[in-house]
């Protein structure tokens, strides 16, 4: 006979199915609110405004994202998209004012800095890469301003540069459609690849991943490559906007993406967590600030509201875990019931 739900066992599966809507329903909550707030919010060129400034924070977020499935966090980000920036102004001012040339040296700056982070934290075996990264974080935006000089900025970015990070598509910024096909490959990469699936692998148990033959080395740089050149193409978005590149940039925007990539669901004990739901983290970021700015709240409130939902989600990560331990105590004791109830039958059975 087919085993019933218990109501435990109920109560446990619905509860975890509105945690995983939970970050979609806080999105639309948002926006009602806001809207009731102010009617300027739901405006189409307010709109237009949300998703260009969500742009940057998304991209940085989906980075995040992977390194946070393997366990792990990027606090240099920030810092790396300002040196990027300044990069593609000096590439653009010395070397050649070619728009291609110019991203690809913006978004390899990146990728760099991701690499050189994963190199230290591998190399020397270091199980947190908090420290690492924070030091990375100071590294690099030293960097920054030693490129800049007393300056403050450089100009040199490519009017086409600017263009992309400031275009519209069909009304929608050309930069937000970009990104949400980045965000698509990076969802069929994560669920359909063998090498998408090993990060979950290592993120779930990194020693049994490594049992079983993945390569856990190679997939954990790997991922913080891809979150340097997620740094590397928000501040492809950022230098366009603003046609030059300039050492604070990116500042704060690692409390922005972390908190895009927890709010969104993903764990910091790791193998939890989807693009889709980043990218809804990070628009609960952009429409944060944009909602805040447009009811008139102090800008130093809004770094108040994005850490307490910052806290929010890390607590609700916290009962989900709870929630899912739950459950599988529930299965387990009906399956151990199940097996229970059907020895007697197999030894009636047999005599």
């Amino acid at each position: 006979m087919p085993l019933r739900l218990s109501a435990g066992s109920s109560s446990a599966r619905l509860s975890l199915a509105l945690i995983k809507v939970g970050p979609l329903i806080v999105l639309l909550a948002l926006f009602a609110g806001f809207t009731l707030a102010s009617s300027t919010f739901i405006q189409w060129s307010n709109l237009q405004n949300l998703m260009q400034q969500a742009t940057p924070v998304a991209l940085v977020a989906l980075g995040q994202l992977f390194v946070v499935l393997t366990r792990g966090i990027d606090l240099s980000v920030g810092s790396n998209v300002s040196l990027s920036t300044v990069m593609g102004a000096t590439v653009g001012l010395h070397v050649s004012d070619s728009p291609v040339v110019v991203i690809l040296a913006i978004v390899a700056t990146g990728a760099l800095v991701g690499a050189a982070n994963a190199a230290v934290i591998v190399g020397l075996k270091i199980d947190n890469p908090f420290i690492v990264t924070l030091a990375s974080l100071s590294i690099v935006h030293g960097l920054a301003l030693l490129l800049v000089g007393s300056g403050g900025s450089l100009s040199g970015i490519p009017p086409f540069v600017q263009t992309l990070a400031v275009g519209r598509i069909a009304g929608v910024p050309t930069a937000f459609v970009l990104t949400l096909v980045i965000y698509a490959i990076a969802a069929v990469f994560l669920n359909r690849t063998v090498w998408g699936r090993s990060i979950y692998a290592i993120g779930g148990n990194p020693s049994a991943a490594e049992r079983v033959g993945i390569p856990t080395r190679a997939v954990f740089t790997s991922c913080y490559v891809l979150a340097g050149a997620s740094a590397g193409l928000a501040a492809v978005c950022i230098a366009g906007r603003f046609g030059s590149g300039f050492p604070d940039a990116g500042a704060g925007m690692e409390l922005d993406a972390i908190s895009a990539v927890v709010i969104g669901g993903a764990s910091f004990f790791g193998g939890r967590g989807t693009a889709s739901a980043a990218l809804i983290g990070a628009l609960i970021i952009g429409a944060v600030h944009n909602g805040l700015n447009i009811v008139g709240v102090d800008p130093n409130w809004q770094l108040v509201a994005i850490g307490a939902i910052l806290i929010g989600a890390l607590g609700l990560d916290r009962f989900k875990m709870r929630i899912e331990e739950r459950a599988r105590a529930v299965k387990g004791r009906e399956a151990e019931a199940g097996r229970d109830a059907a020895e007697p039958v197999a030894t009636g059975a047999g005599r």
